[in-house]
């Protein structure tokens, strides 16, 4: 997405690009600190089995991951011409 142009119509694509990425941020941070809150009670017990906080912490992170790549359906290609790079917000607000 272009948003450095010399055209007006790209800043309310821009302020509706860092609301819904302000809204995946705090959902990840959410995740993040309720995942925490869990799990290191458990693993300073001793009964979280090492391999089982690994894979864990691994589903932590897919989940952080994939939850943040959300933000790229929010934007479609308009032009696909070669040699183009121009991209338009969805008219659909973003779900959270």
């Amino acid at each position: 997405m272009i948003l450095v142009r010399d055209e007006l119509e790209v800043i309310p694509v821009a302020l509706s690009l860092a609301r819904s990425t302000l809204r995946v941020i705090h959902g990840n941070l959410v995740w993040a600190f309720g995942h925490n809150i869990a799990a290191i009670p458990l693993a300073a017990a001793g009964t979280l089995n090492p391999l089982l906080a690994g894979a864990a912490m691994t589903m932590s992170s897919m989940f952080v991951l994939t939850n943040s790549l959300r933000l790229q359906k929010l934007y479609t290609p308009t032009d696909r011409r070669p040699g183009t790079s121009v991209h338009a917000v969805s008219a659909a607000p973003a779900s959270t």
